[in-house]
């Protein structure tokens, strides 16, 4: 007989044949399918079997991981269940938790020395145990326990008694498994580099590197996916060094490399697969708390605590761009200037408490929560039930109660991209111009997005405008290339009223924009005959490069910090990954990306500032906005930020190829691939010719500084041997230097003819 008895106490205590529950305990909705398992479980495992505490507490690992961790994957959510283990690991101090060994326990407290233990205790140790069972499989797992039962029932028992009993049960070579585990405070941080895919003989050979950073390698087997069109294939590599090289052939695409997707490893989480939650916000090692102006009551038995935690608490309107970088971050009160600044205006409910956590876009490997309370009990009560909720990304609390709950999507294992699907357009659903006219000339907003010195781009906006003019819209023009400083020399060259040179003086046309006049000549023009309003969206170009140059908005004078739109977005999903992705090309990635990603984001807040204050000045009037393609992404760029502005608004984004004219009479697809080049072909530096008379391979020419000149060869010299391959003819030459490639070195044997002294044959070391 097995009872389960409340009492009035918010316990939750194991006993031997019943197992003793708080009342309010009991009610919350998930103790049956988690809590009360495990505590019964407890009845064979620190009850049946006492624990040796002076060796570590092993049995809130096992029931962990036999109760817990086997109801998530009883209901299809093992792998979720066990990154969140991986979670509450990353978000307490390593120190203070110590290593699985030194666990004696822990009841569940705010404090943070008891979180940092029962992360180890119960989450580590059970990860423990499920990577023991995926190496040994389950038929010693489950022996074992058994075996581990049977000898120690009624006994008190120690981590050396459990891999006695899986030794017992076949296990072999379990020594090492059980010491770096259970000794070390790390886990492993893996990595994936130097990827490849090439076709080698008509197959496809993949290449990658599976490193780790810890200073001492763990001995560990790392679950590798391979996606593809079809489905995925799955290996293990078994690492025991800092690195081990993989070679894997193919036989279809390979599109990502993902590593441990299933979390079956303890290890450090990636960026990309850290959901923004609670819970390290909470355990950050470097918070800041930013205070909105004029919210300090409110907040301010909160602040008390955050500042008796070691928190640095600073005003709104005093924080700096470094200091928001600088780590995680708590906003008490989202309507501040440095909030919005990175997160525009969230709306959130007028009543309850709110927190809503999300990624630092300063800084991807810290966090930033925002809170938002009604009143002074409001935040209280929710204060009072927000640890119990640290996997959650976003709270709604009503009185202390929960009203709403939500997890952040991330990525599931550290995936790299290897290859791009192509994709393809069929060309039956290709309509004629007019008909794509015909479908946007209800749209307010029509954005053509341009590569700047691509002319062809600019005759396609200069078609949009001319063919909705034709149609009777009422237009405005919106363009990137001016200033608003512009303004008073675009209205007066419209109006006729100043010629082109007197308007490219009074624009500063080619001190704004570097690009050859002639490509927009054409449109203003058009402008100027028809009378269409040309709109400057664009900021002096001066004010962002100074925001580049310092890492963001602190260095602005107040005013110019004024003319700046209150409410930025940065958090936009994939706005930092692209622009890194960016600042590598143009930047080589040097400078600084958090002065460059702001300095963008004020670029699109600015334009669609210009965007929405036109068209809700002028409401009978459409606008067609050019600008670059990066510009007009609809998911990040301007689009996205006009629509905040303007709910509702109806907008399209239209965009050349960069290819050839579509033909459909030609093709049934047309595809559009990422440009993939062929390494480049080393070269010898010379020009051969078969002697028709000796049949040998003559050298003609040398060309100077090629790798030939470097070492030696002149013109005249027989070809005889390459890395002591006889050469009988230029297509000899051409099959060994095949394999060649930028960075190998070629043995070249050559006979020359000397004036008096007669040949000599001689040997150089070419350097490609």
């Amino acid at each position: 007989r097995f009872s389960i008895v409340e009492n009035r106490l918010p316990t939750g205590y194991a006993m031997p044949t019943f197992t003793l529950l708080g009342q309010a305990v009991v009610r919350l909705p998930f103790i049956v399918d988690t809590s009360l398992g495990h505590e019964i479980l407890h009845s064979w495992f620190g009850n049946a079997i006492r624990v040796d505490y002076s060796q570590g507490n092993w049995c809130e690992g096992l029931t962990t991981y036999l109760a817990d961790q086997s109801f998530a994957a009883e209901r299809g959510h093992g792998a979720l269940f066990r990154k969140g283990q991986l979670i509450k690991f990353a978000a307490v101090n390593r120190e203070l938790g110590g290593t699985i060994e030194e666990f004696k326990g822990g009841e569940a407290s705010p404090n943070p020395r008891r979180i940092a233990r029962r992360a180890v205790g119960y989450g580590k140790a059970s990860m423990l145990f499920h990577m023991l069972r995926r190496k040994v499989g389950d038929r010693v797992f489950f022996a074992a326990l058994r075996d581990f039962y049977r000898r120690m029932d009624g006994k008190t028992a120690s981590w050396r008694d459990i891999e006695q009993s899986f030794k017992n049960a076949g296990g072999s070579g379990l020594q090492s498994f059980f010491k770096q585990w259970l000794t070390r405070k790390d886990v492993p941080d893996l990595k994936a580099e130097d990827i490849s895919l090439k076709e080698v003989n008509g197959r496809l050979r993949l290449k990658f590197t599976i490193a780790q950073s810890n200073k001492v390698p763990y001995k560990i087997e790392v679950p590798v996916v391979i996606t593809n069109d079809f489905g995925q294939r799955r290996e293990t590599v078994n690492l025991t060094s800092k690195s081990k090289k993989v070679e894997l052939t193919l036989r279809q695409y390979p599109l990502q490399l993902v590593i441990d997707p299933d979390y079956d490893l303890m290890r450090t989480l990636g960026v990309d697969e850290t959901p923004p939650v609670w819970a390290l916000i909470a355990g950050a090692d470097k918070l800041t708390a930013v205070v909105a102006t004029g919210k300090y009551d409110l907040y301010a038995p909160y602040i008390k605590e955050l500042e008796s935690r070691g928190v640095k608490v600073i005003a709104d309107n005093e924080v700096t761009d470094k200091e928001l970088a600088a780590g995680s971050l708590i906003f008490l009160g989202p309507s501040g200037v440095a909030a919005r600044g990175l997160f525009a205006n969230p709306s959130y409910p007028k009543t309850g408490m709110t927190v809503d956590v999300r990624r630092n876009p300063l800084n991807p490997k810290a966090m930033a929560a925002l809170i938002k309370a009604a009143d002074h009990e409001e935040l209280e009560a929710g204060l009072a039930k927000l640890r119990h909720y640290g996997k959650y990304s976003y709270l709604h609390f009503e009185a202390g109660n929960i009203r709403e709950k939500r997890i952040t999507r991330a990525e599931m294992g550290l995936r790299y991209v290897i290859s791009v699907e192509p994709r393809g357009v069929a060309m039956p659903a290709t309509v004629r111009f007019n008909r794509i006219i015909s479908r946007i000339v209800n749209k307010r907003v029509i954005y053509v997005g341009e590569m700047h010195t691509r002319y062809a781009d600019h005759k396609l906006q200069l078609r949009v405008i001319r063919d909705l003019w034709n149609r009777g819209i009422n237009l405005a023009i919106g363009m990137e290339m001016f200033p608003r400083s512009a303004q008073g020399a675009l209205d007066d060259f419209v109006a006729g009223k100043i010629n082109e040179a007197e308007f490219l003086h009074k624009s500063k046309y080619f001190k704004v924009w570097s690009f050859d006049y002639r490509l927009y000549r054409e449109i203003l023009n058009f402008a100027r005959a028809h009378h269409v309003p040309v709109i400057a969206l664009n900021i002096a170009k001066d004010k962002v490069s100074k925001v580049y140059k310092d890492g963001g908005i602190s260095g602005l004078a107040p005013e110019e910090k004024m003319a700046l739109p209150l409410n930025r977005d940065l958090d936009v999903p994939g706005y930092r990954e692209r622009l890194a992705e960016v600042f590598q090309m143009h930047r080589g990635g040097h400078g600084n990306m958090n002065g460059f990603m702001q300095a963008q984001a004020i670029w699109d807040e600015v334009m669609a500032q210009g965007v929405a204050d036109y068209l809700k000045a002028n409401p009978a009037k459409h606008m067609v906005v050019l600008a670059g393609r990066g510009h007009i992404l609809k998911n990040q760029g301007i689009p996205l930020r006009v629509k905040r502005r303007l709910p509702g608004v109806e907008q399209t984004v239209i965009i050349n190829s960069e290819g050839r004219a579509l033909k459909p009479r030609q093709e049934d697809f047309v595809v559009f691939s990422p440009e993939v080049q062929l390494p480049p072909r080393v070269l010898m530096g010379i020009v051969m010719e078969r002697d028709k008379k000796t049949e040998e391979i003559k050298i003609e020419q040398v060309s100077h500084y090629s790798p030939a000149a470097k070492a030696g060869i002149k013109a005249g010299d027989i070809l005889l041997k390459l890395d002591g391959k006889p050469v009988r003819s230029t297509a000899d030459v051409k099959i060994i230097m095949l394999g060649e490639k930028r960075g190998d070195k070629l043995t070249v044997l050559v006979r020359r003819h000397r004036l008096f002294f007669g040949a000599e044959e001689l040997k150089f070391t070419l350097q490609f």
